[in-house]
């Protein structure tokens, strides 16, 4: 698997809906976030 390949399927498993649970109750904000726990890279 390329780099290339991998940079597209992190952008596939994206979820804006946690980066912004994560804004609101952590106050953790971030311009490049994508909202994948580390569990769901598998």
């Amino acid at each position: 698997m390329s780099l290339d390949e991998i940079i597209q399927r992190l952008y596939e498993l994206k979820d804006e809906g946690k980066v912004l649970f994560k804004e609101k109750k952590f106050g953790v904000i971030s311009n490049n976030a994508l909202g994948i726990y580390h569990g769901e890279l598998k």
